[in-house]
């Protein structure tokens, strides 16, 4: 995700039951891992240093359909993302836009704008 600023995400992922697990991403112009869909794990990710060109994004970031549910986002390292460019905050984790019924659990968070962001949405659990 090094050729350009959004919507370039690092992992992107959709349909039903994936699990991204065990990956070092960092450093990437927009979101580290972005989702659509249901069902899917997100775990063990050390993710740092993302959204570098942007503003107004996630190093895990989904949105804007409340009828994905049933996703899990545990055990990843998430630091250093920050905002660098004028605009909105950027986050750890970002539920945006009514997002729903996301488990967030056991993650480690540190220096970043803010760690974790709901944006409206219902069934979410930190």
């Amino acid at each position: 995700a090094r050729v350009g600023a959004q919507p370039n995400d690092a992992v992107h992922i959709g349909g039903v039951n994936v699990l991204v697990s065990h990956n070092h991403i960092h450093h990437g112009q927009y979101t580290g891992i972005r989702w659509r869909g249901n069902d899917h794990v997100m775990e063990y990710n050390h993710i740092h240093h993302e959204c570098y060109n942007s503003s107004d994004c996630g190093g895990i970031h989904s949105g804007r359909d409340w009828t994905w549910r049933g996703n899990v986002i545990r055990y990843n390292h998430i630091h250093d993302v920050q905002r660098h460019h004028p605009g909105a905050s950027v986050r750890g984790i970002m539920l945006d836009d009514e997002y729903s019924a996301v488990l967030i659990e056991n993650n480690v968070f540190y220096n970043n704008d803010l760690h974790a962001n709901i944006g409206g949405g219902r069934d979410n659990v930190i």
